[in-house]
């Protein structure tokens, strides 16, 4: 039986040159696990262009006769035109850096994001999501993108005549890595002003050259496309946390991205979660980015290939979402990776005996000529130093917790098992109460350490909190 294959822009169309008969089935069988989706009204099936040397290598072996048309071969040179305009593009975006560089795979990742007005970046945890992101924004608004979606080249109102000024980006992340994205954009991005925005009352649009970060908690109850300016770039980090749209964080943010859209706006998200475990919670990730048409189609086409075709998932994500894993791009890596999270919200009675700390330090000349505390540490000879010390010490591990909680919870939707040391007791007792957590302290004798271990090692355990004088 010959199948008729013609390219539709970056989508092929897939259909039998006749009645298949009893052949119906192997054949819609090949076509969902290479990834193709159906199409109800035409009564096709459509895949990617990249993907189709899976699906017809698959026909062949079912004794299928594949009939490419000439637009297939076209629409691959036209894709081989539009990758080299990502990797110039990633060239251009990435110039500008001064003494910082980036790994190989996140400029390919810049390069995608950025000749896109819609699309998930779903790069595993630790690979740099957020520098991939700012990196990906535009230098100034006179920078015509590659825009595969068809959608208007410019980013900006042509009656404000503004063509020389720098984006307006507007970052909503989770309340704890506001000021990773506040601290990272003055690193990657200094010709970005970024602004921190913490309270109820305190959203707002951001201004040419400006970064506003805000958290999904304090977005707006009500956004209208009127008030929305035009050519807003809008990066939902950690998207997974509006997998719901009914109500909350995830009804606002998706009103949200919708009005930008409207207004000719980017909308890209980013999340190191899996998403192709739970279908609903895939779907309206996709609807929050409005990519769900591009992708799937159809809420009950995602539906029936979650439930029939899971393997096919993956392949029909491929078209919006750009995802890589530490094994495929570990030459690329260091061993190991650090970064810091600063935690400032903290309650006043922890600044206020802080800021006493510090007094009570500098009366006692603990620091050196670059405000260092001296490394002999003779300061805590003196009694009352020690026990101020060791009080405020406390106070701050236990003021970070409500920033440690979703660390933790990214960690466990991207089911990874995580070790969490901490030098005081109220971080790892907090994370002792979590369901599929074990804590290491030292009340616990050696059979039982031994057996905690064992069990996190046998993957039983989301993770493992251990006190740091516990764990050696």
């Amino acid at each position: 039986m010959q199948i008729s294959i013609v390219a539709e822009g970056d989508l092929a169309v897939v259909r039998p040159k006749g009645f298949l008969g009893e052949a119906f089935f192997p054949y819609r069988d090949i076509c969902t696990a290479s990834g193709a989706r159906y199409e109800d009204v035409r009564r096709v099936n459509l895949i990617a262009v990249r993907d189709l040397p899976i699906l017809v290598d698959a026909l062949k072996k079912g004794g299928f006769e594949p009939l490419i048309e000439k637009s297939v071969a076209d629409s691959l040179r036209l894709r081989a035109a539009e990758h080299k305009a990502r990797i110039a593009v990633a060239a251009e975006a990435t110039s500008a850096l001064k003494g910082l560089s980036l790994y190989h795979f996140q400029k390919e990742g810049v390069g995608w994001l950025r000749t896109r007005k819609r699309g998930l970046l779903g790069d595993q945890q630790g690979l740099g999501k957020t520098v991939q992101g700012l990196c990906a924004i535009p230098n100034r608004v006179d920078i015509d993108p590659v825009d595969r979606l068809g959608a208007a080249k410019v980013l900006w109102s042509a009656e404000e005549n503004l063509t020389s000024a720098g984006p307006r980006v507007l970052v909503v992340c989770p309340a704890g890595l506001k000021l990773t994205w506040r601290n990272e954009t003055r690193r990657w991005r200094t010709d970005l002003t970024p602004i921190v925005c913490s309270g109820r009352q305190s959203f707002r649009w951001p201004m040419w050259g400006e970064i506003v970060i805000v958290n999904y908690e304090i977005l707006p109850e009500i956004v209208s496309p009127p008030t929305t300016p035009k050519g807003i770039i809008l990066i939902g980090d950690e998207i997974q946390y509006v997998k719901t749209r009914q109500t909350g964080r995830g009804a606002k943010f998706y009103e949200l991205a919708k009005c930008v859209r409207d207004q000719n706006g980017i909308t890209w998200g980013l999340s190191g979660t899996p998403l192709v475990n739970r279908w609903e919670e895939l779907y309206v990730v996709l609807m929050q980015l409005g990519l769900e048409k591009e992708s799937f189609g159809t809420k009950k086409a995602c539906e029936r290939m979650f439930l029939y075709q899971p393997k096919g998932v993956p392949f029909v994500l491929r078209s919006v979402m750009l995802r890589r894993t530490r094994e495929e791009v570990l030459p690329d890596l260091p061993t190991k990776t650090y970064s810091e999270i600063v935690v400032a919200e903290l309650n006043k009675e922890t600044r206020t005996n802080a800021d006493a700390m510090m007094e009570m330090l500098k009366g006692v000349g603990a620091f050196d000529e670059g405000e260092h505390l001296k490394e002999d540490m003779a300061f805590m000879g003196n009694r009352a130093v020690a026990a101020a010390m060791m009080t405020s010490r406390r106070m701050l591990a236990e003021a970070k917790i409500p920033a440690l909680v979703p660390l933790i919870e990214e960690y466990e939707d991207a089911q990874e098992p995580i070790v969490v040391f901490s030098a005081h007791r109220a971080p790892i007792d907090m994370i002792g109460k979590r369901p599929g957590w074990a804590t290491i302290t030292g009340d616990i004798t050696g059979d039982v350490r031994q057996a905690v271990v064992e069990k996190f090692q046998r993957g039983e355990l989301k993770g493992l909190g251990i006190t740091i004088r516990a764990g050696g």
